[in-house]
């Protein structure tokens, strides 16, 4: 498959923990990494180093042409995730034509503990976990397809907190063992072990809810696709096509020959957990010296003891004020104003975001637990937003053990408390829905099919390489000059080789 990344001018380089990260956001995010302007000789050099990764890279599409045309065939995906990899199956047949996508349903789905991101250590604590995987993979697989299916690795949010160093060194065990032929029969090849982005599972995750609709068979107009809201435990993203103008973020996305030009944003720290660590963060700031931190996002009578980012242990309580948690959430959330808005409008800060369409929005991960927690969807699973909010502030005032005694769990009734103000205030401080919206459905599932950008992924993958013209399916982004379109192989390893290599010329030339 093919991905891309935007290169412009206005190309931004941001480093967390001397890991090095690469993105097609513009505009800093508040509380943010430390980022670099990059000077415009360098980003043109990082262009045409793009250009040659394309060359190279197209040589090196996955060929699935020996599945059977008659099929069933198969495909792999490990979603490594922060906390656990699971394991997707998929059962796929080929379409009637490229101008078609093919079947793919998912047949497997198992959840393994811990995250990839445990396993910095010896090869042979990661080998013995991965094969405990893989054994379950075979098990899934009938034997006589096993060398014809491809298996992907895709690392998520764990992944991107480490160090280039690290990061790379334990993708490279972990491409090692799967190229490994007597733990893995599967067809793998090293692009097929990535550490994505945000806003790649973005777009795997709109194609995925768009191809449960039966969209890209339909032949709509394009801004009558279905718009995605995701939320994991460490980010959350939104993508659809806007009707107007896009200025900035935009994706080209091709399926079944036709393009979709998709805004898509993640914003990494603003998952379930992300928020959480954010408004900890803010509470203990304001209280330097503080051992025991009041949290009005936590109901009366929980607790928990957690260490924060510099080191410092508090234990915090509970709270339960519904107002002053709101406080905190607006401060974070708030779109920034004036010369903190460069490109409006605004979402999160200077984060540039086009006006909400009226489509449909699927909100799947976890928008989906405290709403039916606190039984606010209406018919057909729409959100009253107004109605979550209120929900929300009525469940933040109990205490602890009334809660549990009406029936919620003990341990997200905080959460619930805290997500429950933090999606009303998300949707429409940042994203601009109106109060009163009717268009934001709340499901998991669509025609009875988890919702699930693994899906888009390996949709994605398949269709690419079999349809003749590899332009038919690809996810690309225009760069600036002649407004032509750049496409390179995704992945940490590309992109640190790719600037990496820039560095080295630019330096040799001043």
């Amino acid at each position: 498959m093919i991905h891309s990344l935007k290169v412009e001018c206005a190309f931004r380089v941001t480093v967390r923990d001397r890991f090095l990260y690469y993105s097609n956001t513009h505009h800093e995010i508040k509380p943010s990494p430390s980022t670099m302007r990059i000077p415009t000789p360098f980003c043109r050099l990082v262009s045409m180093l793009c250009m040659t990764f394309t060359l190279t890279g197209l040589s090196q599409t996955l060929d699935v042409t020996g599945n059977s045309v008659d099929g069933p065939n198969y495909g792999l995906l490990m979603d490594a995730g922060s906390t656990s990899t699971k394991l997707k199956v998929y059962r796929w047949s080929k379409a009637e034509s490229h101008k078609h996508t093919p079947t793919v349903h998912l047949v497997v789905s198992k959840r393994f503990k811990p995250g990839l991101s445990e396993f910095k250590g010896t090869e042979e604590e990661l080998k013995t976990y991965l094969t405990n995987i893989l054994d379950q993979a075979k098990a899934s697989v009938p034997e006589d397809k096993q060398k014809d299916s491809p298996i992907y690795l895709y690392a998520t949010a764990g992944m991107r907190y480490f160090s280039a160093e690290s990061a790379t060194h334990l993708m490279s065990m972990v491409r090692s063992l799967l190229l490994n032929t007597s733990i893995s029969p599967f067809q793998f090849s090293l692009n097929n072990a990535q550490i994505i982005s945000g806003e790649e599972e973005g777009v795997y995750a709109w194609i995925a809810v768009n191809y449960l609709n039966g969209f890209f068979e339909h032949k709509n107009l394009p801004t009558k696709s279905a718009g995605v809201l995701e939320m994991g435990g460490g980010s959350t993203q939104i993508a659809f096509v806007p009707t107007g103008p896009l200025y900035s973020e935009e994706f080209q996305v091709r399926v079944a020959g036709v393009r979709y030009q998709l805004y898509v944003q993640s914003y990494f720290n603003f998952g379930s957990n992300g928020i959480s660590d954010q408004v900890i963060e803010r509470l203990a700031t304001a209280q330097p010296r503080a051992s025991k931190i009041w949290n009005p996002c936590m109901l009366t009578g929980d607790q928990k003891e957690v260490t924060l980012d510099s080191g410092r242990t508090v234990t915090l309580h509970g709270q339960g004020d519904p107002d002053r948690c709101l406080q905190e959430l607006r401060e974070i959330l708030k779109p920034g104003t004036g010369s903190e808005c460069q490109l409006p409008p605004c979402a999160i800060g200077s984060v540039y975001q086009p006006a909400i369409p009226s489509t449909t929005f699927y909100a799947s991960g976890a928008f989906t637990f405290t709403p039916k927690t606190l039984g606010v969807l209406g018919e057909d699973s729409v959100l009253d937003i107004d109605k979550l909010q209120r929900a929300a502030e009525q469940h933040c005032r109990r205490d602890l053990d009334t809660a549990v005694a009406q029936g919620v769990n003990k341990a997200y009734a905080s959460s619930d408390c805290l997500i429950g103000l933090y999606t009303p205030t998300l949707l429409t401080l940042s994203y601009g829905f109106p109060r009163d919206a009717n268009n934001i459905r709340v499901v998991s599932k669509i025609r009875g099919e988890r919702i699930d950008w693994a899906l888009g992924a390996m949709l994605l993958q398949v269709s690419s390489t079999l349809s003749p013209n590899k332009d038919e399916y690809s996810v690309v982004c225009p760069t600036t000059a002649g407004n032509t379109a750049t496409s390179i192989f995704s992945g940490q390893s590309v992109m640190s080789v790719l600037l990496a290599s820039a560095a080295i010329v630019w330096s040799q030339l001043h």
